[in-house]
């Protein structure tokens, strides 16, 4: 990442539930896979940036604003947080195509229509090998690996 202020940067330590030491950074509008086997702690990491789960060690900021660091005691709530997530299989909407659950998470701070946020989300999502038919797939006819 060029611009340290512009973007995501998440310094994470923890021993439970899983142990944890991860450090990464995102810049604004870049694409960043977490790839690892089963309970290495992907998801425990974005729960942490999300602000549904405290870790013992670290420090989480976007654009400059603080919203995690555990040596100031600051820990902004879920909703002050500008971010969205789409969980995992078991937790999709099992009536909406896979775009529409992305979507779903998505607030419309900037007022851009939906139209806009689909072309922009699946404009991010080609990159990573995600193809523009399979967001008309429901999660129950996804592979296990979109779901």
């Amino acid at each position: 990442m060029t611009d340290p202020v512009r973007g995501l940067r998440a310094t994470i330590r923890q021993i439970v539930p899983i142990p944890l030491h991860a450090d990464l950074a995102c810049g604004r509008g870049e694409v960043l896979a977490l790839v690892g086997p089963s309970g290495s702690g992907k998801s425990t990491l974005l729960r942490c940036i999300a602000g549904l789960h405290t870790p013992l060690e670290g420090r989480i900021a976007c654009d400059g604003e603080t919203w995690f660091d555990a040596g100031s005691r600051v820990n902004l709530s879920t909703a002050r947080r500008r971010i969205g997530m789409v969980f995992q299989h078991y937790a999709l909407f099992p009536h909406l195509s896979a775009l529409e659950n992305v979507l779903e998470g998505m607030d419309d701070p900037g007022g851009t229509g939906s139209r806009e946020r689909e072309g922009n989300c699946c404009g991010r999502c080609t990159s990573t090998g995600w193809r523009s038919e399979d967001r008309t797939n429901s999660p129950a006819g996804s592979s296990s690996a979109l779901q």
